[in-house]
């Protein structure tokens, strides 16, 4: 268990803490700090429970760096006077006392909306819509951070606002000395728990914390007056105001707006909010654009050059080449007033450039690897020339050149090594172009001076291979020196051999020999044991010096070298990570070599408060062991911690034993215990069913609390939990996410837990237009279960449509069955037939429907003119059938509820189906 200790007084304490988050103490001074200041031409201020009069100024000192967070809450009812204000600021108040060091961390101010708050239990701050770093910070000052995004107070749900502080240390925060407000002005947030308390409730803190030293201000802009205008510019670089914009072929439709502030008449006010422009096109509204929260001083303007009006995929869909109109309208918003709404709206004379007939051929490269430079597909204008570059690949060369499936290969030019060029001229059709590669071999050829032999001495090896020569010297002859294709190689032979890696040329590989001195003799070095090379029998000449490296293993220390059973330890050179050298000069004689290796060991002591046991006491482990202490409390008491070598490590104590696995340093393992109550009784809680955490038999102390964590079975709704077979649903809390929790208090007796689930279900609706059936047409469908619904057209009909949750799956219609997997949700099915030889329904894009969502009207257009409009609700009723004529048709749509519907639009050769939703 962590627990805070902390003084009162007016002067520095530190107070060690047995704690992973910190060593937390308390510091005061007298003073107080300045009065906050509101801007009285308004109603805005600040929002704070901090009480700036107060005579001591105090503070959380925190002296190793620990991460938490600290916040003030307030209530739609304490929010009420600035609904609808501007929060643009967060200050908090850092000191630092004398001879102490500096606050540090990382400081990031929060904001959140939407919290809840119930005392002495579970609370959440709500969601996050701002957060913002702070740069640095400023001692004996308040520390002022200027909202990039400015919240906008919305008075029907809770406000928070505060700061997370990252491995701070030294006074990470102050408060004050006044009373607390008991939910609100000191809450904090613990990251070990993951949860949020009222500070004084915080069960790791023993003094009194008031209000944090934190405000927030509140910006009142009721009544502000501003003059927004629309125009637009050619680029952010240049930026010169135009009425009208060529939009090329290929490219989308992005024009660069500026929103500007004028400031002349009543509009003298710097505007922060959101903009919202109307869109229209050819006078018809087209749809919204809304910027992120923007801040325009008075006389002063933005540009936006992230706005795509059409893609070029769309202007080519409809059609759009030519010239037209477009204007974009913005509207101010909420509680700022527009002082002249005349210049609001720009609009642009736009003109899309049409697509113009091609004269050009493409030579399409058949090589994908990149060898062929121009590749893929190339464009060539029509009579000109194309000339391609060809690299041939490592360990290949090139075979041929195809054009049109036909070798050009006398046309290719060899530009350099590796290297070809192949030109097309007066290029007047399209073609194809292939390079063909052969891989390539290359041949090893080895000869010597006559005093030895090289095997193989000739061989043709695959190029990006290697090839392993073996090399043997005439009696009485050694090895003088080795050539590679004239390079000396002498160096790579090892153990008579000599390798080629990766070969990509032909070598020639030459060997000279050298007859040996017969005065000199040879000897043999036996190295044994571990950890040492050489190993093994190794030969070596009279005269010669022989080098060993000695590489310690894992929890092993050299302790000596043995050369003919005689320490040479002296003669060892170290050479760092555990690495040791010992080199024997001018052998003269056989000899044997080893290295004398010994166990590393470690010492574990153990100690106690007096009030119990650990045994043993003490004792000595070899490195990588283990070691098990038995733990035991006198009679009358119980385990309180286990610290190792000052690490708190209580919970890996298991029946009274704890176990060091892998030793590899000294320990020292400290027990401390503490005196039980011997009035108090135990007692057990059997938790039956599935879902529940903890689960089983569990033992809990008289007067305990135990929590229940409850997760929903899939496709299964928690519908009761019984204590002792009976219902205390009414005290189940929901966490969301389908997670339920429970709290049994004051625990006086033995009980029985377990909950009760009801598997989910869904209505399931299917209905046709009357021309044939579906069956089943209702029914109740249990969650994750598979249905099948048989359809039958009527006599002359056959199947045009089946809409299933406003979606068209036609598709998904096997013989006369549609099946829906793993039901999920309630479905409305809706079919539709036609007449065997009756107009059929095609995939007409000639039909639009704008704009889509809509709020009042909806309007068609198609390319063939309509004879016959039906709106249809997703389940497939009709509310609405019209007869139609012409090209264009207005539908008012003002009265339908929002949602998702469906148009049928009859024209005289198709029937066309299209969803639109309504705002």
């Amino acid at each position: 268990m962590k627990k805070i200790y902390a003084f009162f007084c007016l002067c520095t304490l530190l107070l060690c803490v047995p704690s992973a988050m910190g060593q937390l103490t308390s510091m005061s001074r007298e003073g107080g700090m300045t009065e906050l200041q509101n801007d009285v031409s308004r109603a805005s201020g600040w929002l704070t429970w901090f009480d700036v009069n107060t005579a001591t100024v105090n503070g959380i000192n925190v002296s190793s760096p620990m991460s938490l967070a600290v916040a003030q809450r307030f209530t739609p009812s304490d929010l009420a006077p600035y609904d609808g204000y501007t929060l643009t600021q967060v200050q908090f108040y850092l000191w630092q006392p004398s001879g102490e060091p500096a606050t540090t961390g990382t400081y990031t101010v929060k904001v959140y909306q939407g919290g809840s708050y119930t005392s002495g239990t579970a609370m959440s701050p709500g969601v996050e819509v701002a957060s913002q770093t702070v740069s640095s910070l400023t001692m004996d000052s308040w520390n002022t951070v200027t909202l990039s995004s400015p919240v906008t107070i919305d008075a029907s749900q809770e406000l928070w606002f505060g700061v997370y502080i990252n491995n701070g240390t030294g006074i990470v925060m102050s408060y004050d000395d006044a009373s607390n407000v008991v939910g609100k002005g000191a809450l904090i947030y613990d990251v070990d728990d993951a949860a949020w308390y009222d500070v004084n409730d915080y069960p790791y803190i023993d003094f009194q914390i008031y209000n944090w030293g934190m405000r927030a201000y509140a910006l009142d802009n009721s009544g502000v007056t501003v003059d927004l205008g629309t125009f637009f510019i050619d680029n952010g670089t240049n930026q010169n105001r135009i009425t009208s914009l060529t939009v090329p072929y290929g490219s989308s439709f992005s024009p660069v707006t500026v929103a500007y502030n004028y400031n002349y008449g009543a509009a003298t006010n710097n505007f922060t909010g959101v903009i919202t422009y109307n869109l229209t096109f050819d006078g018809t509204f087209i749809g919204t654009y809304a910027t992120g929260s923007t801040t325009i001083a008075t006389g002063s303007g933005v540009y936006f050059d992230d706005i795509t009006i059409f893609t070029p995929a769309y202007i080519e869909s409809h059609n759009y080449y030519g010239t037209h109109s477009f204007c974009m309208e913005a509207t101010v918003p909420s509680p700022y007033v527009e002082a002249d709404a005349t210049d609001n709206t720009g609009c642009l004379t736009v003109t899309f450039e049409g697509p113009t007939v091609s004269t050009d051929h493409t030579i399409s490269v058949q090589n994908t690897d990149n060898s062929v430079f121009p590749s893929g597909n190339v464009v060539v204008t029509d009579g000109s020339s194309a000339t391609f570059t060809i690299t041939v690949p490592d360990c290949s060369s090139l075979g041929d050149v195809l054009v049109d499936g036909v070798s050009v290969i006398g046309q290719v030019v060899n530009t350099s090594a590796n290297t070809y060029t192949y030109t097309f001229n007066s290029v007047t059709g399209d073609h194809t172009l292939q390079v063909v590669y052969v891989s390539g071999s290359y041949t090893i050829t080895s000869s010597t001076d006559g005093h030895g032999t090289i095997t193989p001495a000739s061989v043709s090896v695959n190029c990006g291979e290697q090839c392993v020569l073996t090399i043997t010297p005439q009696t009485g002859y050694h090895l003088l020196y080795v050539t590679d294709n004239t390079m000396d190689v002498t160096a790579s032979v090892s153990n008579q051999i000599y390798t080629i890696t990766n070969i990509s040329q032909n070598h020639v590989v030459y060997a000279a020999f050298e007859q040996d001195d017969p005065d000199l003799q040879t000897f043999t070095i036996n190295i044994s044991g571990t950890g040492i090379t050489p190993n093994g029998t190794i030969t070596v000449t009279e005269g010669d010096s022989q080098t060993f490296t000695i590489t310690e293993s894992d929890c092993q220390t050299l302790t000596d070298l043995l050369l003919d059973g005689a320490s040479v330890m002296a003669d060892v050179q170290p050479q760092g990570d555990h690495e040791y050298e010992y080199t024997l000069v001018n052998i003269t004689a056989n000899h044997t070599l080893q290295p004398v290796f010994v166990t590393d060991t470690y010492t574990v002591t153990s100690s106690t408060d007096g009030h119990g046991t650990v045994t043993p006491a003490s004792s000595t482990v070899n490195c990588g062991d283990q070691c098990t202490l038995t733990i035991t409390p006198q009679t009358g008491y119980h385990l309180l911690y286990v610290t190792d070598n000052t690490m708190d490590v209580t919970t890996s104590v298991v029946n009274q034993v704890y176990t060091i696995s892998n030793v590899s340093q000294n320990h020292v393992v400290y027990a401390a215990f503490e005196q039980d109550n011997s009035d108090l009784q135990t007692f057990t809680i059997d938790i039956s069913g599935t879902g529940i955490s903890p689960n089983g038999t569990i033992t809990v102390t008289e007067g305990d609390s135990q929590t229940f964590t409850i997760t929903e079975p899939d496709c299964q709704t928690l519908s009761d939990l019984l204590l002792d077979g009976v219902s205390v649903m009414g005290s189940v809390q929901s966490l969301g996410n389908n997670t339920y929790e429970y709290t049994l208090s004051n625990i006086t007796a033995n009980h029985t837990l377990e909950p009760v689930y009801v598997m989910v279900t869904y209505s399931i609706t299917a209905s046709t237009d009357g021309h044939g059936t579906i069956i089943p047409d209702q029914l109740e469908a249990n969650c994750g279960e598979d249905l099948t619904f048989a359809i039958t057209p009527n006599a002359g009909y056959r199947l045009l449509a089946l809409i299933d949750n406003a979606e068209d799956v036609t598709s998904l219609v096997v013989g006369d069955s549609y099946t829906m997997e793993n039901v999920r949700a309630a479905h409305f099915i809706y079919v539709t037939f036609v007449l065997e030889n009756g107009i059929q329904e095609s995939e007409n894009h000639g039909v639009r429907l704008f704009p889509n969502p809509a709020a009042e009207q909806l309007s068609i257009s198609t390319d063939i003119p309509m004879q016959q409009v039906e709106v249809m609700d997703v389940t497939g009723k009709c509310i609405g059938n019209y007869d139609a004529s012409g090209n264009q048709m207005v539908l008012n749509v003002s009265a339908l509820s929002s949602g998702m519907y469906m148009v049928r639009i009859v024209t005289g050769t198709d029937v066309v189906v299209k969803k639109f939703l309504k705002k």
